[in-house]
């Protein structure tokens, strides 16, 4: 069953509809280098990097270059474009391996351009948003939204 969620469960520290928290996992995206933050129901937060195509048309805004700073969300943040043009702000918390001190910045400001479908809960950052929050090196970062 697919769940819905309002705007109030984009805030960090919300639960779903069964009570459980949410979190987030960094993945990857489609169209070009994207860092992913995808969110399940628990805690951990988990970064990668994968390689894909440089071109990038967006379910938002189609061809339209959206410039650097942005991102594509998953299924249940989607809610039928619900988030297309939002703002959010991701912050780095923390290290979530062994990699001491990986946040460069507290926050990141992002524009939501697609939809990462078959990724529950998930928001996808483009590699310039990701490095200006936290090293590369690090691949994976605790992480909080609104």
């Amino acid at each position: 069953m697919e769940e819905t969620l309002s705007p109030d469960d984009l805030l960090p520290g919300r639960v779903n509809q069964d009570g459980q928290p949410l979190r987030l996992l960094l993945g990857t995206a489609q169209g070009r280098l994207l860092m992913a933050i995808r969110t399940y129901l628990a805690r951990a937060i988990k970064a990668m990097v994968v390689q894909m195509g440089t071109k990038l048309t967006s379910a938002c805004f189609g061809n339209q270059d959206q410039g650097k700073m942005i991102a594509s969300v998953g299924d249940a943040l989607w809610g039928n474009r619900i988030v297309c043009g939002k703002i959010f702000t991701v912050t780095c918390m923390g290290p979530q391996n062994p990699v001491p001190h990986p946040c460069i910045v507290k926050s990141v400001t992002v524009n939501i351009i697609d939809h990462y479908p078959g990724c529950p809960s998930t928001i996808d950052l483009s590699q310039e948003a990701f490095t200006i929050i936290a090293s590369l090196v690090a691949g994976v970062i605790n992480v909080d939204y609104k």
